[in-house]
């Protein structure tokens, strides 16, 4: 094989191999559209329980907002889109119409805005950990957010199982200082090198079975 050959070998590999990795990107993003989807909805039932148990807010001109230095005012006027809401003082815009675009945007721009917060987290994960501590804390004695978070994670589970397994193995990994670790990726593909059957027995798992860890997680009984 000549040089010439090599080298268009070489570029078809690359080209091959960036097609699947876009194909596996596209085939993740789709598979989490459901799970986006359903947190979506529980926040959108979240936000109509909240205002429905939400006191009567005190009706607010925006001049009076503004002669208060306020930032929001309410009017109980209904905006263009039939939303009863809290407007800004400084536009005069309807927040429940800021969060609905808002919403929008960020569906578009899941990617960018995932990378987006990695970077920031590592940037200063002490002051992002304490921001997180801050906003458990405000929001751990609310029962109608706890409510829809529940419901949220209900969902999110149903959708992300072998996920869901795998992180609740890490997290008793590190309680027993088990050490070691896997990601659902890597149980997928153990499962697909094992065609869905137990490495001892071989029965066909059919999707299920329990992920084994060298040291058991599970302290035998009686020592």
């Amino acid at each position: 094989m000549n040089d010439r050959a090599r080298y268009r070998e070489r570029r078809e590999d690359k080209a091959f191999m960036a097609e699947a990795r876009r194909r596996a990107a596209a085939s993740y993003a789709e598979q989490q559209r459901p799970a986006r989807e359903a947190k979506a909805e529980a926040t959108r039932k979240w936000e109509a329980e909240a205002a429905a148990n939400r006191p009567s807010l005190a009706l607010l001109s925006r001049e009076e907002a503004a002669e208060a230095a306020l930032m929001r005012f309410f009017t109980g006027v209904p905006c263009a889109n039939g939303h009863v809401s809290e407007r800004m003082t400084s536009d005069g815009a309807c927040i429940a119409c800021k969060r609905a675009r808002a919403g929008v945007w960020r569906g578009r721009h899941h990617d960018a805005l995932k990378a987006y917060e990695k970077s920031r987290y590592a940037r200063d994960p002490d002051s992002q950990r304490e921001k997180s501590r801050k906003r458990h804390a405000e929001r751990r004695d609310d029962p109608v957010y706890r409510a829809a978070n529940s419901k949220r994670f209900l969902a999110w589970v149903k959708m992300n199982r072998s996920v869901h397994k795998a992180g609740l193995a890490r997290r008793r990994a590190r309680e027993l200082a088990a050490g070691g670790g896997f990601t659902a990726a890597d149980v997928q593909r153990i499962r697909a090198a094992q065609r869905d059957r137990c490495a001892y027995c071989r029965k066909t798992l059919r999707g299920g079975g329990e992920l084994d860890h060298i040291r058991p997680l599970i302290p035998r009984k009686g020592g």
